[in-house]
């Protein structure tokens, strides 16, 4: 979790990309922040994607998954696979 800025989102997901395994998903949960406006410059921008809980996720379990047009669909799949392991219900 970060602002809401996508100068502070570029940096803290660059800094993301570089020091998490290749494998990882790397996902914010900005709620007007499109995941193309922070990973567009980043090696791993494939693995890149906003899951958005709505609140309170406690009694909502809904979370959106909004991928960036580079978004791997291996990445959006595994994500909704996660969240439907927590118990939250995910909608693409």
């Amino acid at each position: 979790q970060g602002p809401e800025r996508v100068e502070v989102k570029r940096e803290l997901f660059a800094e993301l990309d570089a020091l998490s395994p290749p494998g990882a998903v790397l996902a914010s949960s900005t709620s007007g922040i499109p995941a193309s406006a922070f990973t567009e410059a980043l090696p791993g921008r494939a693995r890149c994607l906003v899951a958005y809980p709505v609140n309170p996720p406690y009694l909502v379990p809904l979370v959106e998954l909004v991928g960036a047009p580079w978004t791997a669909p291996d990445a959006v799949a595994r994500t909704r696979a996660l969240m439907a392991r927590v118990g939250q219900v995910p909608v693409t």
